[in-house]
């Protein structure tokens, strides 16, 4: 069994990145295509960083552009409202460099069972659901509503999986509600 821990891009329908900024308000994050050149598309359930959208003021220095960034997004993520998922309905950075190491070793996922730990919007274990895993549970002690985000990005993405695999997000096995299917 192999385990995942980290978290991938919003594609639209289209394979086209979407114009939001990642979750530190900079460049947007893209997970590789898959070996077939298709790509996951996955939905997320974020606040829009303040600020993300707007230029650069004329003379403003790099750093202090790039400083000004981080404040705004920590000042978000200190508030409660950081959406009804909290930072799980955020694709997260790291889930690109995992994506292109599963799938340097596709061969070693293909057939595999994997748990995803902490998986959010399931980017990583969706991405190996999409090489051949022949079985991904993916787990998150988030809210419920994050639970329910997981389960429609695999709705969103089954056309990608092996006839016959199974992929799954269910409520954590230590206690709370379980969320609507």
């Amino acid at each position: 069994m192999m385990l995942l821990g980290l978290c991938a891009s919003m594609h639209t329908a289209s394979g086209t990145l979407s114009s939001r900024h990642d979750v530190y308000g900079f460049e947007d994050v893209a997970l590789p295509p898959l070996p077939s050149g298709a790509r996951l598309v996955l939905g997320e359930s974020r606040p829009k960083v303040p600020g993300s959208s707007s230029s650069a003021v004329a003379g403003e220095s790099h750093d202090t552009m790039m400083w000004s960034k981080l404040r705004e997004y920590v000042a978000l993520h200190e508030r409660d409202d950081a959406g009804a998922c909290g930072v799980g309905g955020e694709v997260w950075p790291a889930a690109s460099a995992l994506c292109e190491w599963l799938g340097n070793h596709s061969a070693e996922v293909c057939g595999s069972r994997i748990l995803e730990l902490g998986s959010g919007t399931g980017a990583c274990g969706l991405y190996a659901a999409a090489l051949g895993a022949a079985s991904v549970q993916l787990t998150d002690g988030g809210p419920v509503e994050l639970i329910s985000l997981a389960r429609a990005n695999i709705l969103r993405n089954r056309h990608l999986f092996r006839a016959g695999s199974s992929v799954e997000a269910p409520p954590p096995p230590w206690g709370g509600d379980s969320p609507p299917s």
